[in-house]
């Protein structure tokens, strides 16, 4: 080989290479071959054909060259980007940003409400707008220290001494836990991210109100109503339940799009147009008695509209968040209206929250029943008794059941006193006068002396005889008994003089009365024929 051409073609190549351009910003390099342009970019990148000349950490572009970004260190003005200046105390030297320019993202970028001639020279999301020109935040960006910050949207937190909330109508609130969200303003509900005028709420368009409704002039003013088929909740028209949907976010809340039609979800109930959890409509809890929707079994939705509420029925008794069957009984707990009492005769008495059954007016409890008084108990005035014949009667303050007048007590019952078997004042007497058949026209209970009692029938005084039995009106003695005046006369005399008893204990039986005496002695009855042996 000729070594002439040899050292021909390695000066050629020498000379190639040197007369290759460095590459600038943002153009493609070769690592380890090429060198950027910039003495402050180098040529990164992660695949082969795929790197680029950038500046390195610590620099901006700004025309095409590397410059320290405001708040950078720097020894000269022109290392900084544009509309910045090197300057600072001794040797702590900072690029800032010239009067009229602020700090965006590493480039003094002219302020809100400077001078413009283009966009480019205002700061992020702001136009040169008017005549002559300035910068102007854009739509949905609020001005905050010369910069176009995003405003916070509804719901997210918010700065209350900083930049307002991005929508109308909203205010930055704290929510009760020290943090700031932005909020409606009173007046005003969230509907699809923006405030509306809610249903009900005064308006002057129907841009104002809330989706699905219509500004309406109501005579007294116009005020936001929902369409038709829709219905207002929480200040808001949703589709009514049963009404046609075509999304799950038309229907009220807790209710589904199914079979394009608003329907309550799983676990929810139908209650006043909307749906509430089952649990909601226990007992105590508030409900629709158009629907009828408890959930408790054997619950019932009691009361007015808008007031009624879910109690046990007739019946049983509420035990906890049940409705138990209730049958109250003698002497347990009653209401009078849920749970009345069940044992006959009796009924729900005392102040409410404390009544108990208890027996009827004018009857005694025996056990588990409810009787009338029997003779001897205490009976209350115009009550009937048990016994047949019976009263109930005052006697020294105390009212009992007694034997009608005209009637004795024989054991329980109340015998007519004529036909009883009565016996002497005198106890321990046995002889008895007789029975009479038939009762006195007007009985009296205290006959006169010498009055006639009766017709006898038959009187046994050692011979059968029939006659009229009279009272003597020979001596006689008075007591008193209570209030009543019992009467023991000490001799019966006879009509007749030769009709004259035995003067041994004998018994005299009449139709209407009986004297016993342990000895009639000389005592005479009068009888009266004729007679028969």
């Amino acid at each position: 080989m000729n070594l002439f051409l040899v050292l021909a073609a390695s000066a050629s190549i020498l000379r190639s290479v040197d007369a290759r351009e460095a590459p600038g910003l943002g153009e493609p390099c070769e690592p380890g071959v090429d060198t950027c342009r910039d003495w402050n970019a180098e040529c990164v990148g992660e695949d082969p054909g795929g790197f680029t000349c950038e500046c390195v950490h610590g620099f901006v572009q700004d025309g095409g060259n590397c410059k320290v970004p405001p708040g950078g260190l720097c020894s000269d003005s022109l290392e900084c980007v544009s509309n910045a200046e090197c300057d600072g105390f001794g040797s702590l030297l900072i690029c800032s940003c010239l009067d009229g320019f602020v700090d965006d993202r590493g480039f003094c970028k002219v302020e809100v409400g400077g001078p413009c001639r283009d966009a480019d020279e205002c700061v992020t999301n702001a136009d040169c707008l008017g005549e002559p020109g300035t910068c102007q935040c854009e739509e949905g960006f609020l001005e905050e220290s010369g910069l176009c910050r995003e405003a916070p949207r509804l719901g997210e937190a918010c700065d209350p001494d900083g930049a307002p909330c991005e929508g109308p109508n909203e205010e930055c609130l704290d929510d009760g836990s020290g943090a700031s969200t932005c909020r409606c303003q009173t007046g005003f509900v969230e509907d699809e991210g923006v405030c509306k005028v809610p249903a009900g709420g005064p308006c002057t368009n129907s841009t104002q109100c809330v989706s699905d409704a219509q500004c309406t002039d109501m005579g007294g003013g116009t005020v936001c109503t929902c369409n038709d088929g829709h219905v207002e909740v929480n200040g808001r028209c949703k589709v009514a339940l049963g009404g046609e949907c075509q999304d799950t976010v038309e229907c009220v809340e807790n209710a589904e799009c199914v079979d394009d039609t608003c329907q309550c979800m799983q676990g929810f109930q139908e209650h006043f147009g909307e749906c509430v959890p089952e649990d909601d409509l226990g007992l105590g809890e508030s409900c629709d008695p158009m629907l009828q929707n408890c959930v408790t079994e054997n619950a019932e939705c009691v009361g007015d509209p808008g007031s009624a509420t879910c109690q046990c029925m007739e019946g049983f008794l509420q035990e906890g968040d049940n409705c138990e069957a209730w049958n109250p009984g003698l002497g347990e707990p009653c209401d009078p209206e849920l749970a009345p009492c069940t044992a006959e005769n009796t009924e729900c008495v005392g102040e409410p929250g404390s009544q108990t059954c208890q027996c009827e007016e004018g009857l005694v409890q025996d056990g588990e029943i409810c009787r009338m008084p029997f003779l001897g108990e205490e009976c209350d005035p115009g009550r009937e008794c048990a016994a047949e014949n019976s009263d109930c009667l005052e006697h020294a303050g105390v009212w009992t059941c007694q034997c009608s007048m005209g009637f004795v007590q024989e054991q329980a019952d109340c015998t007519d006193r004529i036909r009883h078997e009565c016996h002497s004042p005198r106890i321990g007497t046995e002889d008895r006068i007789g029975i009479a058949n038939e009762r006195l026209e007007s009985p009296k209970t205290h006959p006169e002396i010498g009055e006639e009692l009766g017709t006898a029938r038959s009187v046994r005084l050692g011979f059968e005889k029939t006659g009229k039995i009279e009272r003597g009106n020979r001596g006689h003695r008075e007591r008193k008994l209570g209030d009543l005046e019992e009467r023991e006369p000490v001799s019966v005399v006879s009509r007749r003089n030769d009709v004259t008893p035995k003067r041994s204990k004998e018994q005299v039986e009449t139709d209407e009365l009986g004297i016993f005496r342990e000895d009639l002695g000389s005592k005479k009855i009068s009888v009266d024929g004729p007679f028969r042996t």
